[in-house]
């Protein structure tokens, strides 16, 4: 039940509350209690929680964004590496060498066709399934995004306060 429009749920005191973990009462009333007719109301209203299981929704959100972290900073450094070893396992498995003792000679042969010579196997640096990248590029790269992503969750909650710090500058000169 919903008393009226003076226990309007906060979003800005909801989202504090939603980052702090604070406990709140469920509903706007006491039970359905009813005292000459009208249902008692939970004192501080606003504040409670808006709808049954709000906690653990906040919860499982918060708890998502802070994972979100180290799945940015790691996640394609950790395929990057998967993918390197996995194209140098590929080339293992192709090449074949052949050396004669008797009269000093070498063949290595990619991909069993014996056509291919000593120089075209391997392209140094094992980055050739990421057109070039090494793996410290790919670790800035994605720190550089982390730590975006971070300062821009920051950034929004800052601009919340400052919209809640300007409406209640607006409400007192009212």
């Amino acid at each position: 039940h919903y008393p009226g429009s003076h226990c309007a749920p906060s979003l800005l005191i909801g989202l504090i509350n939603m980052f702090m973990f604070t406990a709140r009462e469920p509903g706007f009333v006491v039970d359905e209690t009813r005292v000459g007719g009208n249902l008692v109301e939970l004192e501080g209203c606003y504040l409670t929680q808006w709808y049954p299981g709000q906690s653990i929704v906040e919860a499982i959100l918060v708890l998502i964004a802070v994972i979100c972290v180290p799945i940015m900073l790691f996640g394609k450094p950790i395929a990057f590496i998967m993918g390197q070893k996995k194209h140098k396992k590929a080339h293992a498995e192709n090449i074949t060498v052949r050396a004669n003792v008797l009269s000093e000679e070498t063949e290595i042969a990619a991909n069993g066709n014996g056509k291919a010579e000593a120089g075209e196997h391997s392209s140094g640096g094992g980055g050739g399934a990421h057109h070039g990248e090494n793996f410290g590029d790919v670790m800035v790269h994605q720190a550089i995004h982390t730590i975006e992503y971070v300062l821009v969750c920051v950034s929004h909650t800052a601009s919340y306060l400052r919209l809640w710090a300007l409406s209640l500058a607006h409400a007192r000169k009212s």
